[in-house]
């Protein structure tokens, strides 16, 4: 009987034994679980960590791919004057600009914006690079145009230079045309006539002065009826006459001192024009000169005593 107490005492202590085991056990299990929570918290720290300062390098580096862009755009705005293309580049600008603010308000840890981000200025970037294409394609238009309208300026410049050549060529021929169309006078005498029409010397019984031409062929000159004006001008260099009559020399009035009609057929034509002399002569060297379509045809010198 004294045998069964001390089996039991074994028992206990026995199963105090595995109890302390299991307690050790689960104390050290415990301390393992801790310690990798721990571990792990520290290492989901540190990884968070790493991911926010990838993030902000990605914002950082987005920040200045934005900034990049919005300079180009600057710039491209003064290399182009298109009216349209200028409009949808203040549009761009202006969306550069919000997103620019936008980015700069987003935490780094907001991943998905800061993605969206990104997206957003890759299509700002297709735009540019489409703007760039139309203002490439407007250049070399506006090239071909510059080049098209430079060779008809030239051609122009050319064609007006031809025809003012020919107007040059023109007008020396019409020149030509007029000088060899205009009328020449020879064998020129004058002869002093009393009131019965016998010539004669003395000053004093002259009434009439009669000057003889001949009119020289000239087929180009204008055929039809002819007006000759007689100018004769004194020693004082006076023109005798009325000098109220006047007819267009050079552009200007003169007085003439007496004028005839004859009738001019292109061939040689002898002529007479007299002045019945309506003043006192003087003696002197006097002078002669015949007109004809306003043209000087000849003129001779003829002393009177």
């Amino acid at each position: 009987m004294q045998f069964q107490p001390k089996l039991k005492n074994l028992d206990m202590n026995k199963t105090n034994s595995i109890l302390l085991v299991v307690a050790a056990a689960a104390v050290v299990v415990m301390g393992i679980l801790l310690y990798n929570s721990k571990k792990k918290q520290k290492e989901a720290e540190e990884n968070i960590a790493a991911m926010e300062e990838v993030m902000n390098y990605e914002k950082e580096k987005l920040a200045d791919e934005y900034t990049n862009v919005a300079d180009e755009l600057k710039d491209f705005h003064l290399q182009t004057n298109n009216d349209s293309i200028l409009r949808l580049l203040d549009k761009e600008q202006k969306r550069v600009q919000l997103l620019m603010d936008e980015l700069k308000n987003t935490k780094a840890t907001n991943a998905k914006r800061i993605a969206e981000l990104r997206k957003e200025l890759s299509s700002v970037r297709s735009a540019l690079s489409y703007y760039v294409a139309q203002v490439d394609s407007l250049n070399r238009v506006n090239g071909k145009l510059l080049a098209e309208n430079k060779e008809v300026r030239e051609l122009y410049e050319s064609a007006s230079a031809t025809v003012q050549t020919l107007s040059e060529e023109k007008d020396q021929l019409t020149e030509k045309v007029n000088i060899a169309s205009q009328l020449k006078a020879r064998n020129i005498s004058v002869t002093t006539l009393n009131e019965s029409g016998k010539a004669i010397n003395r000053l004093r019984k002259i009434a009439i002065i009669k000057v003889t031409y001949d009119v020289v062929e000239n087929i180009t000159a204008k055929s039809g009826e002819k007006t000759t004006y007689m100018r004769i001008t004194a020693p004082d260099h006076t023109v005798c006459g009325n000098n109220n009559n006047t007819f267009m020399f050079e552009g200007r009035e003169i007085p003439y001192t007496s004028k005839k009609n004859f009738e001019f057929s292109g061939q040689e034509t002898s002529q007479s024009i007299v002045w019945n002399v309506s003043q006192s002569l003087t003696e002197g060297t006097y002078r002669v000169e015949l007109f004809i379509d306003g043209h000087l045809v000849g003129g001779k010198s003829f002393e009177l005593k």
